[in-house]
């Protein structure tokens, strides 16, 4: 009889798998955090991810579990860059997509070491003094120089710099004729800044150096 019957409508939906399109690196300063979003094109995609160390001392970084955003605040603990690697998986509608890794370079604090001449840091009236400015601080790009504010203990003392921005760690800081007018010992505390020039302007510590003066 060849008898037909009613047709079956049968419905396949192909979801698309998600890739993550955000940035495969980025550069930070020490102890900032990342603050990396992830993104991708399909809607609704879910980021996890993972992280290791993988150049340097670096701190601060969640190894499993990450969803999201990486707010992550690494730490470089050297003074040289440090790499984080992020390992993020988009998921889509059930959909995994192809790992995606992410390079975060941590930039170094830079750090200042100081020679004081005189060794004793404490000098007559009327006679030189340097500060010797150095760094073993490595930055990702530019240089580390420092500024420095120079503040006396009393008016009397006189014949020093008050302050200077942006020096290289080739120039000292130095007076000739550093001058105390009064009867007592008054001292010159010099605050000086490393920072880097260039690259990230990434910010380091202060130093505090104390410059003795007796009078004559």
């Amino acid at each position: 009889l060849a008898c037909a019957g009613p047709s079956v409508v049968v419905v396949i939906s192909i979801d698309p798998v998600p890739v993550v399109s955000s940035a495969a690196t980025k550069s930070i300063c020490s102890g900032v955090s990342v603050n990396y979003v992830p993104t991708a094109a399909v809607a609704g995609t879910v980021f996890n991810w993972t992280s290791s160390v993988t150049v340097g001392t670096v701190t601060g970084n969640t190894a499993v579990g990450g969803l999201g955003t990486i707010a992550d605040v690494l730490v470089n603990t050297t003074n040289v860059i440090g790499t984080v690697r992020y390992v993020i998986t988009p998921v889509a509608n059930g959909c995994s997509g192809t790992p995606f890794n992410v390079d975060v370079t941590v930039d170094p604090q830079p750090t200042l070491s100081t020679v004081v001449t005189p060794l004793s840091q404490v000098l007559c009236s009327n006679t030189a003094m340097v500060i010797d400015v150095n760094s073993a601080t490595v930055p990702s790009a530019g240089s580390v120089v420092y500024d420095y504010v120079a503040v006396a203990s009393d008016v009397s003392v006189t014949g020093f710099t008050a302050s200077a921005i942006n020096q290289s760690l080739a120039t000292n800081i130095s007076n000739l004729n550093v001058l105390n007018s009064s009867l007592i010992r008054q001292t010159i505390t010099y605050t000086i800044t490393p920072k880097v020039l260039g690259g990230l302007a990434c910010a380091g510590p202060s130093v505090v150096v104390v410059i003795s003066i007796d009078p004559v």
